[in-house]
């Protein structure tokens, strides 16, 4: 047998071991939890990327795991396959950022002091700061933009990696604007009925109708039409639209005389 048979016989023996034995594959790792920790005053945040199923010491409430401790401390994160992590947060401080309000028609101006650095959060609507919504402020002063409702944010100074208890800060809303009356009213009989029917440029208005100053629709309506048996009398008829702040337009009159 020659060299190149036997070198051939060789590689043949090792490729059918080889796939009479398998081969074995490198293992693949066990995922570390993904997360971001956030001390806020008392309040430590545990924010999950995903996977993570358990933090010593946290409660979980929502998405969030949450636990109230000043003190500094060290404490594990799971993922859901098995593997761990240990992660420490530091200890809490009670100074807290110094803030001077000034309000326009536009705007509210928040003048800070304290701290070389801060945080803006969103607010959710049971008044809970929501820690993964925020704006990094490094400047004396910022502005929020006010709104046609009221809304609240909270302000935190911070410090390495250590921030202050928030200080919660409303927005009061700016005046919202005035709808433009309905425009092209006529009227129409149909058999004893009379009908109003109108324009209006905002599909989101709502409108009112008045007969000689009585509401005639005890709730709002939305379609620009309003009928109702003509009356024997001549009457003034007055559309208002309403906007969803609650403003309303001047009246759009039409006369009725029978």
């Amino acid at each position: 047998m020659t060299k190149i048979h036997l070198k051939f016989a060789f590689f043949l023996l090792i490729l059918t071991i080889s796939y009479g034995c398998g081969i074995k594959k490198e293992p693949v790792p066990i995922p570390k939890p993904s997360y971001e920790i956030k001390r806020i005053g008392e309040k430590v945040y545990l924010i999950p990327d995903k996977d993570v199923v358990k933090a010593e010491g946290f409660v979980k409430k929502g998405k969030y795991f949450i636990r109230i401790d000043s003190k500094a401390f060290c404490f594990r994160v799971y993922h859901r396959l098995g593997r761990s992590q240990r992660s420490c947060v530091d200890e809490a401080f009670r100074d807290l950022p110094r803030i001077v309000r000034e309000i326009s028609e536009d705007e509210l101006a928040l003048k800070l002091f304290g701290f070389d650095h801060y945080r803006i959060y969103r607010v959710s609507e049971e008044g809970q700061l929501i820690p993964d919504s925020f704006m990094e402020i490094k400047k004396q002063t910022t502005f929020l933009n006010r709104r046609f409702s009221d809304y609240v944010v909270a302000v935190t100074g911070v410090r390495g990696s250590v921030e202050s208890d928030p200080v919660f800060i409303k927005v009061p809303s700016k005046e919202p604007p005035t709808p433009v009356p309905p425009q092209e009213v006529k009227t129409v009989l149909k058999g004893e009925k009379i009908v109003l029917y109108w324009t209006h440029t905002d599909e989101e208005v709502v409108f009112e109708v008045y007969r000689n100053g009585v509401l005639l629709t005890p709730r709002p309506i939305r379609v620009t039409v309003f009928s109702e048996r003509a009356p024997d009398k001549p009457a003034v008829y007055e559309i208002v639209a309403v906007n969803r702040f609650g403003k309303k337009s001047l009246p759009a009159r039409i006369f009725y005389r029978p």
